[in-house]
C-alpha cells in the first residue's frame, strides 16, 4: 500500500509538470443564440445536465470581470508642457484626474534657474485615457513632447489563467491523496506537494491581479514648466521682463548717485573745521611771505 501510494504521487507530479508546460487552449468561438437554444437541455449520456463549477480565482466571464478574450493593454504616457503658471497647472491636473475617475499618484517641483518645473503623475481609468489627454493638452501654452507606450498583456494573462486551473486541479488531487495516506512519511510528502502547489497558485493569482490593475488604470506623467521669463510681462507695470531689468538698472543708478551725494554731504558737514583751518593757514602764509625785490626798469638813453 505504501509503495503504491508513492507511485501514484510520483505519477501525479509528472502529470502536473507536463500540463503546466502545455500551451493554453485557444478560447472556443462564441455560440449564437440559435445554437444555444438547439443544444439546451441536451447532455452526453452518463453526464448530468449541470455544468462543471469554475475553479476559484480563474477568470469568469461575468459582469465587469476580464476574460481571456478581452484585449488587455497597459497604457503609459510621458508629457512635457509649457504653462503660464506651474502651481495653477498642477491643481488643474489634479482636478482633471478626479473628474475622469482617477487620482494623483505623486507630485514634486524644483527650480531650474529662475524657472519652476513641476512633475505630477496621475492614474485614470483606461476607458477615459484619451479624454484625459484631451483635457490635459488644453492646459498647455505649448506641448513640448509626448511619449506614449502601450503593452499588450492579453497572451500572458491567458497563459496565467490556464496555469491557475491546472494548479488548482492538482491541488484538489493532492488533497484526495492526503486523505488516503496512512503513514507519516506519506502524509509529509503529500503535504509538501500541496504546499508547493498552493505557493504557485498564490504567485499566479498575484500576477493576474497586478495585470488587471495595471490594465484597468492608465498612468500619465506630466512635466510642467513655466514660460521663459523674457516672454512674460510684469503684472503691475505691463513691461516685458527683459526691459524691466533695464529700467530697474537705470533706477538703481539714480539711487547710487543719490547715495554718493549723501556721503559727500556728510563728509563736508563733518569736516567744516578743516575748511576754516585751511583758510586761516592760507591767510597767514600770504601775509608772512617776504616781499619780492622790486624790478629795475630799463634806462632809455638819448638818441636811442
Amino acid at each position: 500500500m505504501k509503495h503504491g501510494l508513492l507511485l501514484w504521487v510520483s505519477l501525479l507530479g509528472l502529470v502536473v509538470l507536463v500540463s503546466s508546460c502545455a500551451p493554453a487552449a485557444a478560447p472556443a468561438p462564441p455560440r449564437s443564440s440559435g445554437d444555444a437554444g438547439s443544444q439546451q437541455g441536451q447532455a452526453p449520456s452518463g453526464q448530468g445536465s449541470s455544468s462543471a463549477p469554475q475553479p476559484s480565482g480563474s477568470p469568469v466571464p461575468a459582469g465587469g470581470e476580464k476574460t481571456t478574450t478581452d484585449r488587455m493593454i497597459v497604457y503609459n504616457m510621458q508629457m512635457s508642457m509649457e504653462v503660464e503658471d506651474t502651481t495653477t497647472a498642477m491643481e488643474s491636473v489634479a482636478t482633471i484626474a478626479e473628474r475622469q475617475g482617477g487620482f494623483v499618484v505623486n507630485s514634486n517641483f524644483r527650480y531650474e534657474g529662475e524657472r519652476k518645473v513641476s512633475v505630477i503623475t496621475i492614474k485614470v481609468p483606461s476607458l477615459n485615457y484619451q479624454d484625459a489627454l484631451v483635457e490635459l493638452r488644453r492646459l498647455a501654452v505649448k506641448v513640448e513632447n509626448e511619449d506614449s507606450k502601450s503593452q499588450d498583456v492579453t497572451e500572458e494573462y491567458s497563459d496565467l489563467g490556464a496555469q491557475l486551473r491546472n494548479q488548482e486541479a492538482s491541488e484538489a488531487q493532492y488533497l484526495v491523496l492526503l486523505k488516503k495516506a496512512e503513514s507519516i512519511d506519506e502524509i509529509l510528502k503529500v503535504q509538501e506537494r500541496v504546499s508547493n502547489t498552493r505557493k504557485e497558485i498564490e504567485r499566479i493569482k498575484g500576477r493576474m491581479t497586478f495585470l488587471e490593475r495595471t490594465t484597468d488604470m492608465a498612468s500619465i506623467t506630466i512635466n510642467l514648466f513655466a514660460r521663459v521669463a523674457a516672454q512674460r510681462a510684469d503684472p503691475k507695470t505691463g513691461i516685458p521682463a527683459g526691459w524691466q531689468k533695464v529700467t530697474d538698472a537705470f533706477d538703481e543708478s539714480f539711487v547710487f548717485l543719490g547715495n554718493l551725494a549723501t556721503v559727500l554731504g556728510m563728509i563736508i558737514a563733518f569736516s567744516w573745521w578743516l575748511i576754516l583751518l585751511g583758510g586761516a593757514a592760507a591767510i597767514v602764509w600770504r601775509f608772512r611771505r617776504p616781499p619780492s625785490a622790486p624790478q629795475s626798469l630799463p634806462v632809455k638813453r638819448e638818441g636811442d
